[in-house]
């Protein structure tokens, strides 16, 4: 037991040397990405309230140019003047009948009014309900205590007046439900230069008023609020209603933003335009000034209105505001995805940290071993440096006849062996290939004639590797009798078998947390453990995709391995070809759907049930699909079946990307991964699928290939014999 807990205390010591960097560093990235995503999106933010607040502005300051250049056009009609020399009923039938078509033909206006020099209403034209209504004379209104009336009575020629957006008062009573309202007005004059009264414009402010509602509906998905406030620091528009026109009601004097946040007030005054944030969320800004719209119309001022100066300070300030509580709710959610990455690239971390120092002490003790097998090795071991000999072990010096390891050292390997081996080649040439293949592959096993320094040979098996010692790139030489050949094949055996063992080990090591993994995303997902938003399964949706593609790579690699160390069973038995393809397309019609591909079908209906294996052949079909719907962007996928001679031959052909010709070589190596042709970009994987169906076909005594057209699509093909041995046989 105590050497059990020293060797997994050494691992632990080790694994913690490759995991606290790793983990320092993963902690960091993560960070980085959270805060520079955060403050890009902070800043897209701002974009977006800037835009929307410009927005509002230019469509508030167009509804007054119109506005503006409809009371100018009023004010020109010289035909009004010249009534004022017919008898008062007249006028008045003149007046009414003119107002009538104007407001008819601008439904923008709920009313016009003629009001004279004393306040009197003589004419009063409104839309009430879509229509048009002339006031009878006994509702007619007394407006001399209006501020209104009394700042555009006392106009000079060509000069209008504006006033403040407020509530329509009525009979000296607020109107119910509220009528909010700008009035534009401007002194009429006989031809005679006297001023006879004032035409009165009531703009309807709702029409712009609900663009503002309407822009907050249609904004809805960032949550933006739009709020318009009067110089006062009034609200004329606010998500909470009850907030606004507060300098109009008496119950609403203390809801101005200048007393409710002082603060606030403040910063939006100290500019025309900005942005800033603070604990209630963000804001960007834009200041109205209504009254000097005017002035930036050519045409108007071309009618010349003027205005007088004292209505120039009148001005509003447009809010576009984000609430704070939607973007701690959105970074909630971030930081739940954060911390899910994080730990999965913790606990990945961890595992691959733990299979490096599990490898760094066994390659340790493998060269404490080697070292130990080295020096008391019975069997000759050379060192080369490609044709010099760097180092012998005691055995090779005893059985090769030398004193020493330094005379060893002075003599040419190529000495060590007759003139020509058996096979009539020269030993000198044919050494200089295998060193060749040697370097090339990493090791080469051969049987070699040997000869020792008294001159008699022997025959031998020689096993070359090439190892680092000390930085240095060497070839080890084992010469090994060759009555001892099959010792030696058991042990490459054994040796291979490890292998495979520790691949299968640490793939199984990889494979059992990431089953828990996703099975607690899948808990979790399932609302097993608790409701959760449609962000939040949005982002372990994502999770839940890499945790199955990841699965799905580690049973490429074990399939892999398998066929490699010939461990992977196939069951033959009579199947049919053609429903084993209908079920396979059917797995797939949901991912063709998905990028908007369509499927043909032409199987033979002479193709008999066969022998062969269903699930590999079904792995196969799969993973031929899967790459022609990878690689094709539009188009179909055509799957055929067809016999010719003793083989069924089965396609899968697409029309997408295509593969180049010098490609084609490439596609059934082992780890191999091509580009798409317009972005250079490799599409994930193992790069192992057509390597194991290469393997998987035959083993089925059958043959695979492709042919393509660069950028026309890409056939790939397979055929089966129709007699396979009916049984039960591992490859």
């Amino acid at each position: 037991m105590g050497g059990i807990k020293s060797k997994y205390e050494r691992i632990f010591a080790q694994m913690l040397i490759y995991f606290v960097p790793a983990f320092v560093i993963i902690s960091i990235i993560v960070s980085i990405f959270y805060f520079i995503e955060k403050s890009s999106w902070l800043k897209e933010i701002d974009q977006n309230l800037q835009i929307h607040a410009e927005r509002e502005k230019i469509e508030i300051k167009g509804y007054f140019r119109n506005v503006l250049y409809d009371l100018a056009f009023l004010n020109e009609r010289t035909q009004l003047f010249d009534l004022f020399n017919e008898s008062d009923e007249e006028l008045t039938q003149k007046l009414e009948k003119e107002y009538a078509i104007f407001i008819e033909n601008h439904p923008l206006y709920q009313q016009i009014r003629f009001i004279d020099t004393n306040g009197d209403e003589i004419v009063r034209v409104d839309t009430i309900k879509n229509q048009t209504i002339i006031c009878p004379k006994e509702n007619l209104q007394n407006k001399k205590d209006r501020y209104y009336f009394q700042e555009s009575i006392i106009l000079e020629k060509e000069q209008v007046y504006i006033s403040p957006l407020d509530l329509n008062v009525e009979h000296g009573e607020i109107e119910i439900p509220f009528n909010p309202m700008i009035r534009l007005a401007a002194p009429v004059f006989d031809r005679n230069g006297t001023k006879r009264g004032v035409v009165v414009l009531n703009y309807k402010s709702n029409t712009f008023l609900s663009k503002l509602e309407n822009h907050l509906e249609s904004g809805l998905k960032t949550h933006i609020q739009t709020q318009l406030l009067n110089n006062d620091g009034f609200w004329l528009h606010n998500l909470n209603n009850d907030l606004c026109w507060g300098f109009m009601l008496d119950d609403r004097r203390d809801f101005q933003m200048s007393k409710m946040n002082p603060e606030l007030w403040e910063i939006l005054n100290s500019s025309d335009n900005g942005q800033f944030s603070n604990n209630d969320g963000r804001y960007s800004y834009e200041t109205i000034y209504p009254i000097n719209i005017s002035l930036e119309n050519k045409i108007l001022n071309e009618r010349q209105l003027k205005l007088p100066k004292q209505q120039s300070d009148y001005y509003w300030k447009l809010i576009a505001f984000l609430p704070d509580q939607y973007i701690s709710t959105y970074w909630q959610n971030k930081a739940i995805t954060a911390w899910i990455i994080f730990l999965l690239l913790t606990i990945t971390s961890f595992f691959i940290s733990f299979i490096l120092a599990k490898n760094n002490l066994q390659k340790k003790a493998a060269e404490s071993k080697f070292k130990t097998l080295y020096e008391e090795s019975m069997e000759p071991i050379f060192l080369l440096d490609g044709i010099n000999i760097v180092s012998g072990n005691p055995a090779s010096i005893k059985i090769f006849g030398f004193e020493n390891e330094e005379e060893l050292k002075k003599t040419n390997p190529v000495e060590l062996s007759p003139e020509y081996q058996p096979d009539g080649q020269k030993s000198s040439i044919q050494a200089q290939k295998i060193l060749e293949l040697t370097h090339e592959n990493g090791s080469y096993y051969f049987e070699w004639k040997h000869k020792i320094k008294n001159g008699k040979e022997f025959d031998a098996m020689v096993l070359l590797n090439t190892i680092e010692i000390d930085g240095n790139k060497l070839v080890q030489a084992t010469i090994r009798d060759i009555t001892e050949l099959k010792t030696a094949q058991e042990k490459a055996q054994e040796a291979l078998e490890m292998k495979a063992k520790f691949v299968s080990t640490a793939s199984h090591e990889l494979r059992t947390p990431l089953t828990a993994i996703k099975e607690s995303i899948n808990v979790v997902f399932s609302e097993m453990t608790g409701q959760i938003n449609d962000d939040q399964k949005e982002f372990l949706g994502i999770a839940k995709r890499n945790v199955d593609r990841l699965a799905r790579l580690i049973n490429d690699v074990l399939d892999f391995q398998k066929m490699t160390a010939g461990k992977m069973d196939f069951v033959m038995k009579a199947n049919n070809l053609n429903e084993i393809i209908r079920q396979v397309a059917d797995t797939m019609e949901s991912l063709m759907q998905e990028k908007g591909l369509t499927l043909e079908m032409s199987l033979a209906d002479n193709i008999k049930d066969f022998n062969f294996d269903s699930d590999k052949i079904t792995q196969v079909l799969t993973n031929l699909m899967n790459n022609a719907i990878k690689f094709t962007d539009k188009g179909s996928i055509k799957i055929s079946t067809s016999i010719q001679d003793r083989f069924v031959i089965t396609s899968v052909e697409d029309t997408g990307f295509g593969i180049k010709p010098e490609d084609i070589a490439r596609l059934f190596k082992e780890f191999e991964q091509l580009e798409t042709p317009d972005d250079d970009r490799k599409i994930g994987g193992t790069g192992l699928g057509l390597a194991i169906c290469k393997k998987i076909i035959e083993k089925h005594n059958g043959t695979i290939w492709a042919t393509s057209g660069y950028r026309k699509g890409t056939i790939f093909s397979f055929q089966l014999p129709l007699e396979n041995e009916l049984c039960q046989k591992k490859s």
